[in-house]
């Protein structure tokens, strides 16, 4: 094989996300090959003369690497269809790019807690108390938003009851309502004001007499 040659081989991509869960998970390099070639393959079938020819690596190799990413569920079969209509088990890294995306919301979920925690310190002026940081977390386990919490403490600021229990009060209040979104909050201000100034308006003025 000539240079001209070896630079037209298929060139593999490396994504940041295949490095890094490579070494968190302390996979081997065979394993590591192993994924490369099945997120890059132009095909999902399960080619071990294919893999060992654009990979460098032998079929004992190739099939020990195969089971061990088999027994870690980083790997799945996946039933599909060629051109032709044939059917075929071809190989699904759903299962790994499943398990990158529930680290990265676990990770984002985490550093959201974090902003409303500062936001409420920069709200209230001081410190949290840990019981005030018991409350906000209790907010999130039973299914608050985060937008709605950030409301319900805006709320409390403007009223000048910046403590939990006011803001605590003003969210079971919208629960009860069946408020979701701040949106749903001043939708139904808007109403209330519409509804206000239309009695004013509909008033019979000339026709009060005063007792």
């Amino acid at each position: 094989m000539n240079i001209t040659d070896i630079l037209k081989e298929k060139k593999y991509i490396v994504g940041k996300h295949l490095i890094s869960k490579a070494i968190e998970l302390k996979l081997s390099m065979d394993e590591f090959l192993l994924l490369l070639y099945f997120e890059n393959a132009d095909t999902s079938v399960f080619d071990t003369d294919l893999i060992k020819k654009n990979m460098g690596i032998n079929e004992e190799m190739i099939m020990d690497a195969f089971n061990k990413l088999m027994s870690k569920k980083l790997i799945s079969f996946e039933t599909g269809k060629d051109s032709e209509g044939r059917i075929y088990d071809g190989i699904s890294l759903n299962n790994f790019y499943n398990l990158i995306n529930t680290e990265y919301s676990e990770a984002k979920k985490s550093q959201d807690a974090d902003n409303i925690f500062t936001t409420f310190e920069q709200e209230f002026a001081r410190t949290l108390s840990p019981s005030e940081y018991e409350y906000i977390n209790r907010f999130l386990e039973i299914g608050f938003s985060e937008e709605l919490i950030l409301g319900a403490l805006k709320e409390a600021v403007y009223n000048g009851a910046t403590n939990m229990r006011y803001i605590d009060t003003v969210l079971h209040e919208w629960k009860r309502k069946g408020y979701k979104t701040m949106d749903d909050v001043k939708n139904n201000i808007i109403k209330k004001e519409t509804e206000k100034n239309d009695e004013i308006f509909d008033f019979d003025w000339l026709n009060d007499d005063e007792e």
